[in-house]
Order: C-alpha cells, then structure tokens, then sequence
C-alpha cells in the first residue's frame, strides 16, 4: 500500500471500529483476521477488556501503522497492552522495516509516558527498546498450487492420513449454526483440552467467535462424522489473503480415524476455492512434538514465532499452564477443566 513520508511521533488511539482503520484494513495486503474489529470484539466483550487501535501517522495525517489490542491488568497487577491475549500472532500493520521502527519506538515511548506497565506484541517487532522473546514455532501452508498440486506437496504420511479417513467413511461438513457446532466442536473441544491438561475457555468464547466471527463471514466451523458421530471439528478464520487454522478437537478414543486430518484437508480446499493464498496453522509451543510433527505434514513453512515485549514481561497465558494443574486436568472430570477456565483466563492475560 502507498504511504505519505513518515513522520516520528506518538501513537494515536482509535476505537476499535473507527472508519479510519478499517479503511486502512481493507487496503492493507498483510491483514490477516486477528486484526479485524470483530476479533478484538470477541477478546473484549468476553473478558470485559478495553479494546483500541494504536496507530501511527504520516505527514499528511493518514495511518501509516497500526495495531489492534486491549488494555489487560489493574491497579493490583498493573496495566498493559496487549495486542491480542489469545492470538497466536497479531503483528502490527506497518507496510516497510522503516515504519515498523518508527512504530516499535513509538509503542516505546507510550510506555514511557506513563499509565502502562507493559505492551506486548504477539509478533516480531525490530525495536531498541523492546525485548524479543521466542514462544514457539509458526507453520504456513501456501495455496498458490491447484488442489493437485497442493495434495502432492504434503507429506507421504500425511496423504495416507487424508486417505484413511475416506477409507474409514468419515464425512466432513460445515456446520450451518451455533447450535450445530456446540453439539461438534464444543463437545470434542472440551475432551481435547482435558486430555492435554489445559483449562477451556468459556463456552461465551466460542459462542462470540461465532457470532461475530462466523455469521458475518470470516470463518466456519467443519466437522468430521462418522455415520452422525462427531470424530473431529476445527474453527477456521478468513480474511484477505489467509485462512487460520484454530482451536482443532478430536475424539481421543478414535484418532485412528485421522479425523484431524480430514478437517484440515477440507479447510484448507475451501481456503483455496475462497481466493486465500495461504493457511496460517497457528502457534506450537516448544516442546510439543506431536503437534508439531502433525503440523509438519502439510508441506508449509516453519519458522520460530517471536514476540516483543516493552517493559514488564510475558503474562502467565504466554508462559504456558502450570504441570500440576496439567495433571489434575487430566485426573478430573472435564467440568473442572471447565470451571478452571471460566475462572482463569481473564487474569492470565
């Protein structure tokens, strides 16, 4: 996108949907769907944060830069921007390395006027004053090929996983509503989750991403069946040029359906027939291999995901959940897991 002469200065702050970003949306090439308003809406209204725009101007006055956040935190543990709690990348929008300094300096000197404790940024971000930490590796699949071509770039494991699945009779469909998709995808959520050891998200969470994310347009929800039972289920986000691969669940008792891999097969041809040019797997922790070797199969890019931190550093979401706690996941029925959530991840931000 073109831009006037950059001009160093402090950010501006803009509601969340002002025309004047989403304008600046529309036209930026690197938007993904983790900077759209209704995302930040979800994050928002579910765990009742303050969400803005910091941006950037340049010297005819237009946006130059910009980043979606909310502002996390209080008076106990103090006040941070965060840009975005449970995203796995959101970097800011900023078009060339020279812009992207000028911002990073600016989010800097937004910290040093005072108010805030912290900025974080869910993305690499070139600054003097930030610090970089590594949380994991990203996996991109490009869909520039035809399906054919796409098909013949996984890996041989992974195509004979897409195909056992046929084999086995598993049928992959788009839920058409909410009701639908909580009878799929909660209820397989809910079982993955406690299986890995980790709280669920509200249930509110999910009914927002389909309210604001999946009604207007910007995603779907598909879900693997065997005969009428679900066996795997996957949200999948959509915006400009990238699909998002997020929030995956499976049936633990029949992974050798390779239901996942049916769900992401079909995600990513509905991805290509839409016009994305790339599916974006997300984040994998380090030390989670099996996520990470099933990540590896589909022939995407892998590289290690970084984000930039100004002032007080990583919050306990970015850190990954205690082993402890892990293990009486585990242990426990899954309204614990549950209720660990609905309690927990408001302040693990």
């Amino acid at each position: 996108m073109n831009a006037g002469r950059l001009v160093p200065g402090r950010l501006s702050q803009l509601d969340i949907r002002d025309e004047e970003y989403t304008d600046f949306l529309r036209r930026h090439d690197a938007a993904t769907p983790f900077h759209l308003p209704s995302w930040a809406a979800v994050i928002a209204g579910c765990y009742r944060f303050a969400p803005c725009v910091f941006c950037l101007r340049d010297e005819e006055g237009s946006i130059s830069a910009a980043s979606p956040g909310v502002h996390v935190g209080g008076r106990l543990r103090g006040r941070r921007w965060v840009s975005l709690p449970f995203t796995d990348t959101c970097e800011p929008l900023t078009g060339d390395a020279t812009t992207a300094e000028a911002f990073a300096a600016a989010l800097d000197r937004r910290l040093q006027d005072g108010g805030l404790t912290g900025i974080e940024v869910r993305g690499e971000l070139a600054s003097n004053g930030g610090n970089r930490r590594e949380v994991g590796y990203r996996h991109v699949v490009p869909l520039t090929a035809d399906e054919h071509g796409i098909f013949r770039r996984l890996r041989e494991r992974t195509r004979r996983a897409v195909k056992r699945a046929r084999q086995e009779g598993l049928v992959v469909r788009r839920e058409p509503d909410l009701r639908s998709a909580q009878n799929s995808f909660w209820r397989l959520h809910c079982a993955t989750r406690r299986k890995l050891g980790v709280p669920v998200q509200p249930r509110a969470f999910f009914d927002a991403i389909w309210r604001l994310m999946i009604e207007p347009g910007y995603g779907y929800v598909l879900s693997a069946y065997l005969d009428s039972r679900p066996v795997a289920a996957a949200v999948f986000l959509e915006h400009g040029t990238t699909a998002v691969y997020k929030f995956s669940a499976s049936d633990p008792d029949l992974m050798e359906l390779r239901g996942p891999s049916a769900v992401l097969w079909e995600g990513i041809r509905a991805a290509r027939e839409h016009g994305r040019s790339r599916m974006d797997l997300g984040r994998t922790e380090f030390g989670h291999d099996g996520l990470r070797y099933f990540k590896l199969g589909w022939g995407g890019e892998e590289t290690t995901l970084a984000y930039t931190y100004f002032g007080k550093g990583a919050p306990a979401e970015s850190r990954g959940a205690d082993a402890a706690v892990g293990r009486m996941i585990q242990r426990s029925p899954t309204i614990v897991a549950r209720t660990l959530g609905r309690l927990a991840y408001r302040w693990t931000a």
